[in-house]
């Protein structure tokens, strides 16, 4: 009879374990704060608790969310793992039974209730970052690169078979590593590019319209179209190299600009020379190139890499055409290429706008 309660209880204690395995796992997924991770780092030190956590993420193949942990938790993981094994054989089989069970029913609970199931788990995930007037550039784990322009935002994630690459807000270039086993993609707004072993430069604008400038090779302009698809933390995009294409070959020296216009965008495909090429990539080396854009473009892009804003003294001022080489952010060397060719003045006020007039 004792021996019969006693197996009784070590049954529901691995139950409870492997229940609670489950919903640590789920929290992995989604992400923990800091005071989760100080709270799975102290259930770690039971040894039961770090083996029925590291057998069920191997059941749902997703180990790699546990890459950090297991660094974070190495020495109790290895003692934990040590002394469960060195149970009675009978109570680590009820164990992983338990384990097991958990994960069959949270398999079907996925299928019935989840379209996420069982969820992906990225093998590199990042997401990198630009300041006002920084621009930066790293290297990613294929060889491929991304250069970030002024406040850009972009969530790089790497799948087994895919790389995806959001850009959040702002304008980057990419270079891409040829791998025909992994596709490369770049969402923006409700469109994706797919590279074929190329780089190009994709800038999301803010009213979601999207420029795309091949630099080398090709890309495909793919839709996409749904909004719950927006988000880079939720899966929902697999396969997303089979959604419908906008533009199946968008090649060297020609943009692309896409336009939300009602529920269908309007695609433009221009070709540009070698100097317009040069001019939208200036930024790489801190520059900005005009050749005759009306001044409020000019304007608005200079107030991309400074935080101070210009008001013009008439609407008709927005309409001259100006040209020049100025240094990203540089607003003194503006105002003096103003001021000498274009016969404009700038007041500074006192709550640091700046208002162009013209000069008498």
């Amino acid at each position: 009879m004792q021996s019969s309660k006693a197996q009784e209880r070590v049954s529901v204690c691995a139950g409870r374990v492997a229940e609670e395995s489950g919903l640590w796992l789920a929290r992995l997924d989604r992400g923990l704060s800091n005071a989760e991770h100080a709270q799975l780092l102290r259930w770690l030190r039971q040894p039961a608790n770090a083996a029925a956590l590291w057998d069920l993420a191997a059941f749902w193949q997703v180990s790699a969310l546990l890459g950090d942990l297991r660094l974070a938790a190495a020495a109790d993981t290895a003692h934990a793992q040590t002394r469960f094994a060195a149970f009675h054989p009978a109570r680590r089989w009820v164990a992983l039974a338990a384990t097991v069970v958990l994960a069959i029913g949270l398999v079907g609970y996925f299928q019935v209730f989840s379209p996420l199931a069982p969820p992906r788990v990225a093998q590199f995930e990042h997401r990198y970052q630009t300041a006002v007037g920084e621009h930066l550039t790293h290297m990613l784990p294929d060889g491929s690169a991304v250069s970030l322009n002024t406040d850009t935002s972009v969530q790089v994630r790497y799948f087994n078979n895919e790389r995806l690459i959001y850009i959040l807000h702002g304008e980057a270039h990419f270079t891409v590593a040829h791998d025909t086993t992994r596709p490369f993609g770049v969402r923006a707004g409700d469109h994706i590019v797919q590279a074929v072993g190329t780089a190009f430069n994709v800038r999301l604008q803010s009213l979601g319209d999207v420029e795309v400038m091949v630099t080398d090779g090709v890309v495909r302009i793919l839709d996409e179209n749904t909004s719950s698809a927006a988000t880079p933390m939720a899966d929902t995009e697999p396969q997303w190299w089979l959604h419908p294409v906008l533009a199946s070959s968008v090649s060297k020296g020609q943009v692309a600009k896409l336009a939300e216009a009602g529920a269908e965008p309007v695609l433009v495909i221009t070709q540009l020379n070698a100097d317009d090429i040069a001019a939208k990539l200036a930024w790489q080396h801190g520059e900005l190139v005009f050749a005759g854009e009306p001044l409020q473009t000019v304007l608005d892009e200079f107030g991309r890499y400074t935080s101070t804003r210009f008001i013009l003294a008439s609407e008709t001022m927005a309409t001259v055409r100006v040209g020049g080489f100025f240094k990203a952010g540089d607003i003194d060397s503006l105002l003096a290429n103003l001021n000498e060719n274009f016969k404009i003045d700038a007041e500074r006020m006192v709550d640091g706008r700046i208002r162009l007039f013209p000069s008498e």
